[in-house]
């Protein structure tokens, strides 16, 4: 949530840039925006692979110099900001532990893997009947010149380019790093991603349409909006069995309803107490080798992996070093 909130305020202070205001203002703003630049990319791998298609879709600009030299600049930091963080020894320990496939079925894999999340994120309906309820405030915000907007959506294609790319750099890399997908933690970094660059993508497309003299879209009459709007609350708060698995009918997908599940049912507090529990062994044996218990519940919302009975595992040495041990295990 700290990388999507950075990504949506260098967004939002990128945009006011492209707006008139004094000299003072102007500065704070391009500091606030280096900044962020040089933290948001050390949040996740995901971030820095769309930093990483956001430099390729913008090469012809750069080439050309048709991109003004203080967007070069904030650009460039966010791409060494980038590196540092993906060039991290951590990544390579963990990618270590793995026995990779080869770079071409790497792509395979990760293009199909791709293909079956685009099913999941636009089978349920959902950002379909988002995009429909803001059709019509779009073209407004579009078409009017003074809007920052206005500027980011006048080449049609950059939008769409961006986010298709960056997904795939975000699944190969995946595949390179842990021969499988991103996990669901950082897929739900990758959906505001997606989300930003799908409607950013919808405003280009209309932008391009009135350009062109297409007649502008009507508002959709008061009780359809609201139904669409009801349909969408349904939806979200509803288990969709978006891994189309008859073995998977009935058990929760949807993050939210399993965030409320995990929550409501206890096992968040009880996780919570647990590992609480750990922290102060750990932290009271003297010795430099710990055994703590295992875990009782381990909430989907909250528990990715948890450490291993073998204290040589990666993930077990890592955990040892944070708490200044030679080895801590998990006795079964």
């Amino acid at each position: 949530m700290g990388g999507c909130a950075c990504c949506l305020l260098l967004l939002g202070v990128v945009a006011k840039l492209h707006l008139p205001q004094n000299k003072v203002s102007r500065l704070i703003c391009w500091v606030i925006a280096i900044i962020l630049a040089l933290l948001t990319p050390g949040f996740s791998e995901m971030i820095n692979c769309f930093i990483l298609a956001l430099v390729i879709v913008l090469l012809p600009q750069i080439r050309s110099r048709s991109l003004q030299r203080p967007w070069i600049g904030l650009l460039t930091i966010a791409v060494v900001a980038a590196a540092v963080a993906t060039l991290a020894p951590g990544n390579f320990v963990r990618s270590a532990s793995y026995q990779h496939v080869d770079l071409l079925h790497s792509v395979v894999l990760s293009a199909a893997s791709l293909g079956y999340s685009f099913i999941g994120w636009f089978s349920s309906g959902i950002l379909i009947l988002l995009t429909l309820l803001v059709l019509p405030a779009l073209q407004r915000l579009v078409n009017d010149p003074a809007l920052p907007i206005t500027r980011f959506t006048r080449i049609v294609w950059f939008w769409p380019l961006w986010m298709l790319l960056g997904l795939a750099f975000c699944y190969l890399f995946s595949y390179l790093a842990i021969d499988g997908p991103p996990p669901s933690r950082a897929r739900n970094l990758i959906m505001p991603l997606l989300i930003i660059g799908w409607f950013m993508s919808i405003a280009g497309i209309l932008s391009y349409l009135l350009r062109r003299g297409a007649t502008p879209l009507q508002r959709l009459p008061t009780y359809v909006r609201l139904g669409m709007s009801l349909l969408v609350l349904l939806l979200v708060l509803s288990d969709q069995n978006i891994t189309l698995k008859r073995s998977r009918i009935g058990q929760p997908t949807n993050s939210v309803t399993q965030a409320y599940r995990d929550w409501l049912s206890g096992d968040a507090a009880q996780y919570n107490r647990e590992e609480e529990a750990r922290y102060t062994l750990i932290r009271q044996t003297l010795a430099d080798s710990v055994v703590i218990p295992p875990l009782s519940v381990q909430p989907v919302t909250l528990v990715w992996w948890d450490i291993s009975e073998n204290p040589a595992m990666w993930g077990n040495r890592a955990y040892a070093d944070y708490f200044h041990k030679k080895a801590i295990w998990v006795k079964l």
